[in-house]
């Protein structure tokens, strides 16, 4: 199954680069909108991308220690702290 990793900034963008080579390297197909839109334009490509799970990297989520994971088939989105959570989610 395919993850999307949408980010909003600099730095998030850098997480998130890093996090889909995690996510490759841990044998998911990993995805990531390299132009950096608003949120609403990368989860409408992480649906044509028939993404299951979109990893949602902000602000909040760097201050906060965690990701957000958007389930794509529910629309139910909850947040997750660490990467080993995320694992689990996914």
């Amino acid at each position: 199954e395919v993850v999307f990793v949408a980010t909003a900034g600099d730095d998030a963008y850098r997480e998130g680069l890093a996090l889909v080579d995690t996510l490759r390297s841990k044998g998911f197909k990993a995805e990531m909108d390299h132009r950096r839109g608003s949120f609403k334009s990368q989860i409408k490509n992480a649906d044509r991308a028939k993404a299951r799970f979109a990893v949602i990297i902000g602000e909040d989520e760097l201050k906060g220690g965690y990701y957000s994971v958007k389930d794509l088939e529910t629309g139910k989105q909850e947040k997750v702290k660490g990467l080993d959570a995320l694992l689990a989610r996914l």
